[in-house]
């Protein structure tokens, strides 16, 4: 399934709810899209939830610590939420 993220706001921080595969192509160019979006917006808090992604690949993995990177150097800072634990094992590698 293709990514879909389902954005909102809970007292000043960014909540992107992700859907799907996050995977090298669209789905991680729509993230990304997601995360300028957020920055351009000075919403430099956010919260990626994780809970609804089935697959995620080095190229996924690799817009995760982009954001990360992004928004600490804006003066925020990222949290993940609802990681299965098979992206807590490629985190952690």
């Amino acid at each position: 399934m293709a990514l879909r993220i389902a954005r909102r706001e809970q007292e000043g921080i960014s909540i992107l709810q992700l859907t799907g595969r996050l995977t090298f192509g669209q789905e991680d160019n729509l993230l990304n899209d997601e995360i300028r979006h957020a920055l351009g917006a000075r919403r430099v808090r956010l919260v990626i939830d994780l809970g609804g992604v089935d697959k995620m690949d080095s190229a996924g993995l690799g817009t995760l610590l982009y954001a990360r990177a992004e928004l600490r150097k804006a003066g925020g800072g990222l949290a993940l939420s609802n990681l299965h634990p098979a992206h807590m094992e490629a985190l952690l590698i």
